[in-house]
């Protein structure tokens, strides 16, 4: 941020010295008119970095380098010029055509009477990169982990059962199990592992409390000794689909569904694990993405509608023509618009009802 104080007795420093000192200055600053985010001044690293001549840059207004809409921009002025908000993050448009990341500090002023908002902006597209990059990252670690969680799973399993009867491995194996059920439990999705007769033959810490139920309480038993049948029923039909595929093809591949009980939203992801007695049984890993999923609805609800007047837009109209546009509309369709009409709304109602 720059703060420059004048003291009284300097009454020589003229306006135009202090835009030279402004222009001067590495960061890129600019003065944007509140009414109508008109670009007022661009010092010269702005100048710079957006490459546009500087005499067009003066004529544009910060919409045009700004990928939101001219409303969405309006609405982003007005909470600057009520100090409501100060920093801000965009995505701006270059010359070029380039896409860059934006931070933005911006204070409502005057400037030879005209009310102006006093901008810096600030290229943050290299940190925005890496932070992306960092999340894919945790991304990809969280699912090393899970496939390491399933492996010690499968193994512990195959190890205890091939070396239950012999006493000297008995405290390896107990510290072993220690070691994965640790791994295991402190995951929040549902992981559990059932055998050919749909009994549990493990469960993690987070299944254990979805059903209210000890661990001891759910291995060895099946979902109609442990919940509703209603529930249970539920349950069963994505089990059953795990055992139709290895039926109908050699390909033993994993099963992911989104389902909803009880006003929630699940990612179940089941697939067939080979025991050590040669049969098939299901291993699952369980979400809930009940937040995700409202997000993503509305995110999809917003693609086809107006913000302003939640009526259906564009978008919607040429996805709708896509999809009827085919041979069994033939002979022929007719899409009707009355655009007359449409401008007959827009000037007795205005754009926000027509539009």
């Amino acid at each position: 941020m720059i703060i420059i104080l004048l003291s009284s007795n300097v009454k020589s420093q003229t306006i135009n010295e202090m835009i030279d000192l402004i222009d001067k200055h590495g960061a890129m600053i600019f003065l944007i008119n509140q009414e109508n985010g008109e670009i007022i001044y661009a010092n010269e690293a702005a100048v710079n970095f957006y490459s546009y001549p500087e005499e067009e840059l003066l004529a544009m207004n910060i919409s045009d380098i700004n990928i939101l809409s001219p409303e969405e921009m309006a609405e982003k002025i007005e909470l600057a010029r009520s100090e409501q908000q100060n920093h801000f993050d965009f995505k701006h448009r270059l010359a070029s055509g380039e896409i860059r990341n934006i931070e933005v500090y911006s204070y409502p002023n005057n400037f030879n009477g005209t009310p102006v908002l006093f901008s810096i902006f600030n290229d943050v597209t290299a940190r925005v990169k890496a932070e992306a990059n960092n999340r894919r990252i945790r991304t990809y670690l969280y699912i090393s982990f899970g496939l390491i969680i399933l492996i010690l799973l499968v193994f512990s399993i195959l190890f205890y059962r091939k070396n239950r009867k012999l006493k000297s491995t008995k405290n390896e194996l107990e510290n072993f199990n220690k070691l994965y059920q640790t791994f295991i439990d402190a995951n929040d999705n549902l992981i559990y592992l059932k055998d050919n007769k749909m009994n549990y033959l493990f469960v993690n810490e987070a299944a254990a409390e979805f059903y209210n139920k000890s661990k001891k309480e759910i291995i060895g038993k099946n979902d109609y000794q442990i919940s509703n049948r209603e529930f249970a029923k539920f349950r069963r039909l994505t089990d059953d689909k795990v055992y139709h595929q290895l039926m109908v093809s050699s390909e033993k591949k994993r099963i992911v569904e989104e389902v909803e009980w009880n006003d929630r939203v699940y990612k179940v992801t089941k697939f067939p694990v080979k025991l050590l007695d040669g049969s098939y049984g299901v291993g699952a890993f369980i979400g809930d993405i009940t937040e995700q999923f409202e997000k993503e609805k509305q995110i999809k609800y917003l693609l086809y509608r107006d913000s302003l007047t939640e009526l259906y837009n564009r978008r919607f109209f040429e996805e709708e023509i896509k999809r009827l546009d085919t041979k069994r509309q033939l002979p022929i369709s007719i899409i009707m618009a009355d655009v007359n009409g449409l401008k007959l709304i827009n000037d007795s109602l205005g754009h926000e009802k027509g539009d």
